[in-house]
């Protein structure tokens, strides 16, 4: 199937997909099932080849290229909003990008092991408003640059660094839900869920291997 959704509309589309992923439950059928869409392919595909210029990026289970990457590109294709990759450096605790800093979680890479700049990956889904987070997610207050309505949740983008307007600024997004009231302009503070922060090589763009 090549790009058998792409002329339907966005409602269509949601009730096809249901259609197809049932047929295939059906007829039990080895399908080779081409998209651009990386929403159909987490919905629809066992296995995924996630395709750049002529070159398998990585092929795995769709629950496996979210959660582990092997490069930049796969890591912001799976998933939307797509992941934040933000510059980053290492500290005697954790990780500092902008004016922010973020310990590492129990269990996952101590500091040590990183190298001293790196890109970080965070995915909007992984922050939270304080108060529908865990006590021990370390909190970060950021003021909304714009608010995005989707009604069962909405996208909020802020700024992490100090240059106001600057083109240098770095820009995070975050995928929060509820119904809770977020303005433009109006400070907030997110918890930051950092047992699923992802390490980047900057120069090559590769997953860091950090035992």
């Amino acid at each position: 199937m090549d790009e058998p959704l792409s002329n339907l509309d966005a409602q269509l589309r949601t009730s096809m997909r249901a259609e197809l992923s049932k047929m295939r439950e059906q007829l039990k059928v080895t399908t080779l099932y081409v998209t651009h869409d990386q929403i159909e392919a987490m919905t629809l595909g066992e296995r995924v080849a996630v395709m750049r210029e002529g070159t398998v990026q990585q092929c795995d289970t769709p629950r496996n290229l979210y959660d582990h990457p092997r490069n930049v590109f796969v890591a912001t294709f799976m998933g939307s909003p797509p992941m934040n990759l933000l510059k980053a450096e290492r500290t005697t605790a954790g990780v500092r990008f902008g004016r922010f800093e973020l310990p590492l979680a129990a269990g996952a890479a101590s500091s040590s092991a990183l190298p001293s700049t790196m890109l970080l990956g965070l995915r909007p889904g992984d922050l939270a408003l304080d108060h529908n987070a865990p006590a021990h997610w370390p909190r970060i207050d950021v003021i909304p640059l714009a608010v995005d309505e989707h009604g069962h949740e909405r996208i909020v983008r802020f700024r992490c660094d100090d240059a106001s307007g600057s083109t240098a600024a770095l820009d995070v997004c975050a995928l929060l839900s509820g119904r809770d009231a977020i303005f433009a302009g109006k400070p907030v503070r997110l918890a930051v869920d950092t047992a699923y922060l992802h390490f980047f090589d900057p120069e090559t763009g590769d997953a860091l291997s950090i035992p």
